[in-house]
């Protein structure tokens, strides 16, 4: 097993693995996860067709593998030998993607859900569009002026609407992207939340399962905070291994074939004391990795 150092941006991708593993792991105890692929297949299932882009889009990603194979094997030859020139014929085939890996059907998935989630609102607006949303907030100083110092309320709120903002562990295709934020530059507050175009969660058991966001973000960001703080202890990932060999899930795949290259025998280094995971971490470490593994 080779050495590969622990370096800041191996560090920052575990912890960014690590972060999606946990949340997924307190999505699914909560059942948010579960409400929000409700909220997903509610909204494609009002546009049918979307399934067969998504069908579309697989066949054609399997179409530009296979034809990325001929353009290198059979008309670069014997140089496909070398990788690197492999790959820069292959940016110049007829799809130009030295932007990176061409889209074929150009379809832009959905990173976030924006929603006002309210269980005081009629039960017929859930899962309803709604548009330029906004509650009343305060301008900062700067942008006050006389008689202007608070932009009102937008004519859609209601008493009780609260923004909601979910980001998916891996993108997804909608019909269509939703767009908002919890700021606004022109607010005093950091709390100045507005809906471009969103959804309306009125339904009362999916409210009462939404609103438990903000303490799961609570949670993760505390999780991943601590990982942080061990990854530091670690000057290799052999070392991070050795004391928690379920790590290996949290280890990005180009560094997993780094470490799979045999290495010259070496005496092996001794783990000081310091350099070593707190037990209450390495247990929520094993029950993240291992319930995820279930999710699979």
């Amino acid at each position: 097993m080779a050495s590969v150092q622990m370096s800041q941006t191996l560090r920052e991708q575990m912890l960014s693995n690590y972060g999606k593993q946990v949340r997924a792991a307190y999505e699914n105890k909560s059942g948010v996860a579960q409400v929000v692929s409700d909220i997903k297949d509610t909204v494609s299932g009002k546009v049918p067709l979307i399934n067969d882009f998504i069908s579309l889009s697989s066949e054609a990603e399997a179409l530009l593998k296979d034809f990325k194979y001929q353009v290198i094997q059979n008309i670069v030859g014997d140089k496909s030998n070398d990788l690197a020139k492999s790959e820069a014929f292959w940016k110049r085939s007829m799809f130009d993607s030295w932007g990176g890996k061409p889209n074929i059907l150009s379809l832009n998935p959905s990173h976030k859900i924006y929603a006002v989630i309210n269980d005081q609102r009629p039960i017929e607006e859930n899962l309803e569009h709604i548009f330029d949303w906004n509650p009343k907030y305060e301008y900062s100083d700067y942008y006050k002026t006389s008689g202007h110092t608070h932009n009102p309320a937008s004519d859609n709120y209601v008493d009780g609407d609260m923004y909601f903002e979910y980001e998916f562990t891996e993108p997804v295709l909608l019909p269509f992207t939703l767009d908002g934020s919890m700021s606004d530059y022109q607010a005093k507050a950091d709390y100045a939340p507005h809906i471009d175009i969103g959804l309306v969660i009125s339904d009362p058991e999916m409210y009462n399962v939404l609103k438990q966001v903000p303490e799961t973000d609570m949670k993760v960001a505390d999780a991943v905070k601590k990982m942080e703080d061990c990854l530091m202890q670690f000057s290799t990932l052999k070392k991070f291994l050795d004391e928690f060999s379920g790590g290996m899930a949290l280890v990005p795949e180009e560094y997993k074939q780094r470490l799979a290259k045999k290495a010259q025998p070496k005496k092996p280094a001794k783990v000081k004391p310091a350099a070593v995971i707190p037990d209450d971490i390495k247990e929520e470490m094993a029950e993240v990795v291992f319930e995820n593994s279930l999710l699979k």
